[in-house]
């Protein structure tokens, strides 16, 4: 949920990362049995943290301790920009460090839906690098 007012100061460099928490019903075996992120990772309003500003306590600690058990996937914000020719704006909410939420944006305005090019490219993107943790049922 978006919680306030974005930092028009502050922008997302291409250099950073920035990771996606995963529930685990995102994260299921393909048609080979490995487990992967699901686009349903990146349906709907799709909030990010930037690693540069949060720890994994941190995210334990959030929300008194809502996604302890949350997978971390890390994206490459740079990445993110050339795949998507989306956008992160930062988002400020209460429950996280100053400038450390984030949403994406996608270029032509609207809430991801599953037909979007975008949930894909994200979803590749996310299943490229091995999760910093996988989330718990």
């Amino acid at each position: 949920m978006a919680g306030g007012t974005p930092t028009a100061s502050v922008a997302v460099g291409p250099s950073e990362t920035v990771w996606r928490l995963i529930e685990y019903a995102w994260y299921q075996p393909d048609g080979n049995g490995k487990k992967v992120i699901q686009e349903a990772a990146f349906v709907g309003q799709v909030s990010l943290v930037r690693a540069s500003l949060v720890t994994v306590q941190i995210v334990d600690a959030v929300k008194n301790g809502k996604f302890a058990k949350y997978g971390i996937a890390r994206l490459s914000v740079a990445e993110i920009y050339k795949a998507t020719k989306g956008n992160l704006r930062i988002d400020a909410e209460k429950d996280w460090p100053p400038d450390a939420h984030v949403l994406f944006i996608r270029s032509t305005g609207g809430t991801l839906q599953l037909t979007h090019s975008e949930v894909f490219e994200l979803t590749v993107l996310a299943n490229q690098v091995p999760l910093l943790r996988p989330p718990q049922p």
